[in-house]
């Protein structure tokens, strides 16, 4: 892997990147590896709005730069913009994609989690920032969900309780991750405050989005108010939250058809 794109966008073993807009260019060339990408779309997720005149010229010269540090052959220029031509798993996201795809225990997906290292694409420009960050910040958010099902499943309630808290807290909008921390408060003797938890869901999704919660979240409340949660399953995937990709795929169908947690 040479290519870090999960924290401070940087290239392994190579001097760091003269700035934002380097490292803007870098990123862009990276997120769309093998394929050409235009240079109009470069410079607007470079420069933005304000971007110069001279944008096309600074670009060039951007990428001159940045051939020096990844190799005269890595960049080149294609039909009115450049690619970069990069190997399997030479970036460090599709080193993650692949160890969260062969997954099958909490500790394949905690082994996983180890290659984020910080803001995904830290250090680039705002606009770039603005468009391409968000999708990456889901992606492990629902692998971070992922995990609490697993570990739910394994019976570790009490060992991911505080951890399951502090996601809540830091996502309060994620319906999946309040179902996990309901269940496992319910499977520790404290249904009372599952309640709790599904109360501020509730609160917080009407406050926020003007939605109730959904399907899930309610299937989940009923189970404590039953007292079905100590011996019901995690909850599915399918809340308003966004579905969980093949990441535990193989563990769902046996059951039901960087630091922990993070």
């Amino acid at each position: 892997m040479r290519y870090r794109l999960l924290g401070p966008v940087s290239v392994a073993g190579a001097p760091a990147l003269a700035g934002p807009k380097q490292a803007s260019v870098l990123a862009a060339l990276l997120l769309s590896a093998n394929r050409v990408v235009p240079e109009d779309r470069l410079i607007d997720l470079t420069w933005g709005e304000a971007a110069p005149k001279s944008a096309r010229g600074r670009l060039q010269v951007l990428v001159s730069g940045l051939r020096k540090v990844v190799g005269a052959d890595v960049i080149t220029h294609r039909s009115g913009g450049y690619v970069a031509e990069v190997g399997a798993m030479e970036r460090d996201l599709d080193v993650f994609e692949h160890e969260v795809r062969q997954a099958t225990t909490p500790q394949d997906l905690r082994r996983a989690l180890t290659w984020w290292t910080g803001q995904p694409l830290g250090g680039v420009s705002e606009a770039l920032a603005a468009r391409e960050r968000p999708a990456l910040e889901e992606r492990r958010l629902v692998v971070l969900e992922d995990l609490a099902e697993l570990e739910l499943a394994a019976g570790r309630h009490a060992e991911v309780l505080a951890e399951l808290r502090g996601l809540v807290d830091e996502h309060p909008l994620r319906e999946r991750l309040r179902a996990c921390l309901m269940l496992a408060l319910q499977r520790c003797g404290r249904s009372a405050e599952a309640l709790d938890v599904y109360a501020q869901a509730h609160d917080v999704l009407v406050e926020e989005l003007g939605i109730e919660p959904g399907r899930d979240l309610q299937e989940v409340r009923l189970r404590v108010l039953r007292g079905q949660g100590r011996a019901s399953s995690p909850p599915s995937s399918r809340s308003t939250s966004g579905g969980s990709p093949g990441a535990t795929a193989n563990w769902r169908r046996s059951t039901r058809t960087a630091t922990a947690f993070g």
